[in-house]
Formats: structure tokens, sequence, C-alpha cells
């Protein structure tokens, strides 16, 4: 076994084991759209398949992605996961005259669910 594949057995492993001590039903992928939460969602696709069925996919949208980055969490999003993505905006970033609303360039954005677009 090369060094990569025991990283790659390894990782694997460990999101078999985080999924056996918290149950399927409570695993969710929090999705940044990074590198990261890339490979571990690929990763239980590939190789977690059955349980990757049951997995949510939660995207947490601060309202300050570049557009680029928004644009491919949302598409990996659904492509990958389909109605089991999910998108909220993170309500502690708060418009800078303190009415709790979020902003994005001057437009309000506190909707929490499924993305349209």
């Amino acid at each position: 076994m090369t060094d990569n594949e025991f990283i790659l057995f390894d990782r694997i492993t460990k999101i078999k084991s985080v999924i056996r001590q918290y149950g399927e039903e409570n695993f969710v992928v929090d999705f940044s759209g990074g590198k990261d939460s890339e490979v571990v969602s690929d990763l239980a696709e590939r190789f977690l398949p059955e349980e990757f069925k049951k997995m949510l996919c939660i995207f947490g949208n601060t309202c300050i992605e570049f557009p680029e980055s928004l644009k491919f969490a949302r598409e990996y999003g659904k492509e990958h996961f389909g109605n089991r993505f999910y998108e909220t905006e993170l309500s502690r970033l708060l418009d800078s005259f303190g009415t709790g609303q979020l902003m994005r360039d001057g437009v309000p954005c506190a909707i929490v669910g499924r993305p349209n677009a």
C-alpha cells in the first residue's frame, strides 16, 4: 500500500467512524465550497454511496462570497446532493444600520432555504 493509498483509506475510515458515532441520520456535510469540504463530500460519494444517499449538505452563505464561489457551491450542491442541499445565511453579518437585516450590495438576503438559482 502506498502512502497516498494509506492516507485515503485512513480518511475514509475516519468518515465511517464519525457516521457510526453520531448516526447516519445526524451526518451533515458542512459545505463551504472550498477544497476541504469538497474532498469530504467526494470521498463520501465515491466510497460510502449508501451513507451518502442519506447525507444532507448545508452551505453557509455569508453573503460575502465571491460570485464564482457562490455559483460553484450552489452548482456542486445541486449536482451531488440534489434536494438534500440546503443553503443558509449567517445572521452574524448585520447591516451597518443595526437593523439586524442581512445585506448584500444593499439588498436584503436573509432568506434561509434551498437556493432558487
